[in-house]
């Protein structure tokens, strides 16, 4: 075999002046996929690999992607999943278990996607099982040491049949080393059951509340009736605090519906048979409390007094003066290091956000975004250089068109279309980051002499989980732990189904032959911790009357480090 057809981690054994030289030329170190040559960057640019330089790049900007992974999810492409769920009617059940899951788990699924296009099986279950394994028990453990609580029975037993049916079809899949069209299906068609279940659930429960709501009615009723007739006879005024009362409950209830935060939305979606009986308790004081906290104190003044170039400016800032003092000095490094990454997101990506004041409409900006969204679409996919001209002037036009026929102060009849524009782009760097994250894992890889399947289950997995840490643990200390730990199952079983199912259907779609897959160590590792998680919480939960104590968020964080500790010794082969 000549010397550039050699695997790419033939580099390690050669001399560090030899290195580069090698990279180069090896076709197996090259890759198309990515806007940088990572294996080539770490190699040539440090003049050796072995120096710190290399290691401290590779982290740092690893980071800057996860974090562009996650503020591009969370900030930019749900509010545009909330735009198109709204203006094609669709209720809150289906939006939540179809486009709101997409933007919840797009760091997964386009991750995998990545994975797949460039044949790294192993690096895609690993990140998938790992990222399940890490939220089912460090995440779940840590929601359990939060409080005490109590399970929700229905929910919680539906998402775990549902995740050890999906995690045992993954299983199986790589046990026979190969993966069909109609396996890669399989995974939607569990996806679309499980979202029949949620909804037909959903119904009947809600018919349920609703028919305890109206005896509960009917009865207090009948006993003010009593007490009216009572009151009569008595000569007194009757009492009818109860309908009043009955009516702002029921005002309540629905206006926290439209009020609530949208993580606490998705979780609430997602695990469908605790909806009502959670709102219910949050009532109008968490509406209030969003919708009053999340707004700057520019917002609260009169916006026909705020300059358009003021505005401007306000949208374009990446800090809230009001929020950045309430933050702890870790959470102010965050958002510096963040501050870049969401100035460029919102520079190129519209949001239309019913939350806001105007649904978010600064016409100086989405005249700006008119141009520049259109260009990072066409940029994105490599087209040529007239062509890229082209379409330089349309979006130019565009922009025109957009100031004319607009105003500062008032949204345009058209300003929902942006909210679809910025489901496009946003999905574009989302799949530009994970190509890029996916690109350099495979040189850290190399650089490092390890497999996809350890850096799939770590850094990969660790990456995307971030925001499943942060969200739930949030939701649990502001005093909703059943809706926390049940989004530690629910998260990663979508995130499951939808990122194993949508990349190798759309894959397989154009090819004949079915996709070869390695059936590792690594794989029955993840697959035994996994289930280990599982069927032992769906074991003891129940015998334990549902009741979660905190010694059991200690067994489910020892469960994951016996699992890291066995996959760092598999990989070095102590064991």
């Amino acid at each position: 075999m000549m010397l550039k057809d050699k695997e790419c981690h033939y580099v390690n054994s050669l001399n560090a002046s030899d290195q580069c030289n090698f990279v180069k030329n090896a076709s197996n170190c090259q890759n198309s996929e990515s806007y940088i040559n990572y294996i080539q960057f770490f190699y040539c640019s440090f003049g050796s690999a072995e120096t710190v330089a290399p290691f401290i790049v590779m982290v740092v900007w690893v980071i800057i992607m996860f974090i562009g992974l996650g503020v591009t999810a969370d900030d930019f492409l749900c509010p545009a999943l909330i735009v198109i769920s709204k203006t094609l009617g669709l209720s809150q059940n289906v939006a939540g278990v179809t486009f709101l899951a997409l933007g919840n788990g797009a760091p997964d699924i386009f991750s995998s996607l990545a994975g797949i296009q460039q044949q790294r099986p192993q690096l895609v279950i690993g990140a998938l099982f790992g990222a399940g394994i890490f939220v089912t028990t460090v995440v779940a453990g840590s929601v359990c040491l939060s409080q005490e609580f109590t399970a929700k029975h229905f929910s919680f037993l539906k998402d775990m049949v549902f995740y050890l049916g999906a995690t045992y079809w993954a299983f199986y899949l790589f046990s026979k080393k190969e993966i069909t069209l109609i396996d890669a299906t399989g995974f939607l068609v569990l996806y679309v059951i499980y979202i029949t279940v949620v909804i037909v659930g959903q119904i009947i429960y809600q018919k349920l509340k609703k028919r305890q709501r109206d005896n509960a009615i009917i009865n207090q009723e009948e006993v003010s009736s009593v007490s009216s007739m009572q009151d009569d006879m008595n000569n007194r005024q009757p009492d009818v605090s109860f309908s009043r009362t009955s009516s702002v409950d029921e005002n309540q209830y629905s206006h926290s519906l439209v009020g609530s935060h949208l993580e606490h939305f998705i979780s609430q979606v997602i695990n469908t048979a605790q909806t009502d009986e959670e709102y219910e308790n949050t009532g109008e004081s968490m509406a209030t409390r969003e919708t009053t906290d999340c707004v700057p104190s520019i917002i609260l003044t009169d916006p026909m007094e705020i300059s358009p170039w003021k505005d401007f400016l306000f949208h374009l800032s990446p800090f809230e003066i009001q929020e950045w003092k309430k933050k702890s000095w870790f959470f102010r490094i965050f958002e510096i290091v963040k501050a870049p990454v969401y100035f460029i997101l919102t520079v190129t990506t519209p949001v239309v956000d019913y939350k806001n004041d105007r649904d978010n409409w600064c016409r100086y900006l989405n005249v700006l975004q008119s141009f520049t969204s259109p260009m990072v679409i066409f940029t994105a996919t490599g087209s040529n250089f007239p062509l890229w001209v082209l379409m330089s002037l349309i979006s130019l036009l565009l922009a025109i068109v957009g100031f004319i026929t607009s105003s500062n102060h008032t949204p345009p009849v058209y300003h929902w279309i942006f909210g679809y524009v910025g489901f496009g782009v946003s999905v574009t760097w989302i799949y530009t980051l994970a190509n890029e994250v996916v690109s350099l894992l495979q040189a850290v890889g190399i650089l490092m002499d390890l497999s996809d399947a350890i850096l799939g289950l770590t850094v990969l997995a660790w990456g995307n989980s971030l925001g499943d840490l942060v969200s739930n643990m949030s939701v649990a200390r502001m005093g909703f732990p059943q809706m926390g730990f049940s989004a530690c199952v629910g998260g990663p079983l979508l995130n499951l189904l939808l990122g194993f199912g949508l990349p190798y259907t759309l894959t397989l779609a154009k090819k004949v032959h079915p996709l070869k897959l390695q059936f590792t160590r690594h794989v029955e590792l993840l697959y035994g911790t996994l289930t280990t998680s599982l069927v032992s919480t769906f074991i003891i939960l129940p015998l334990l009357k549902f009741k979660v104590k905190r010694v059991y968020g200690v067994y489910l964080i020892l469960i994951y480090l016996v699992f890291i500790t066995l996959a760092i010794l598999m990989e070095i082969r102590i064991v």
